[in-house]
Formats: structure tokens, sequence, C-alpha cells
């Protein structure tokens, strides 16, 4: 999808970047502000759960990253 349609899968790499929490993008600092709230009111093993719930959908958001740009398709998509 990556070499087919430029535009888009810059868009969509962008998108979950920012929804998996990458520094430079958008959706980390609410993450972090979040995260840190949550720290602030003394909620120490929720912010835990948090951080590792969202390690874990950061690695299924890059690994659609890295299906969009380094698998080969078929002639149907498939």
């Amino acid at each position: 999808m990556g070499f087919k349609n430029y535009f888009f899968a810059l868009c969509f790499t962008l998108t979950l970047f920012s929804i998996a929490g990458i520094p430079p993008l958008a959706g980390f600092f609410s993450k972090f502000f979040v995260i840190l709230s949550i720290i602030g009111n003394d909620y120490i093993f929720t912010a835990i759960l948090v951080i590792l719930l969202s390690g874990v959908g950061c690695f299924y958001y890059i690994r659609l990253i890295k299906i969009f740009y380094f698998t080969k398709t078929t002639k149907y998509g498939l």
C-alpha cells in the first residue's frame, strides 16, 4: 500500500504514530498529560496499567505500519 498511494500511506502512518504515542506528535502529549494526571492523583497502579497497555497497543500500530510498507501484495490485495 505504501508504494501504490503515497499520500494515503503517509497520512495513515502519521495517524498511527500519533495514536501509538510517538513523542513529537499530538498523541504522545495527550497520553503524557493523562498519565501525569493519574500519577498526580496517586493512582499508581492505574498509571502502570495504562503504560503497559499503551505499549501493547503501540506494538499493534507499528505492526500495521510494517505491513503497509514491507509486505508484498497480490494482484487482488489479499
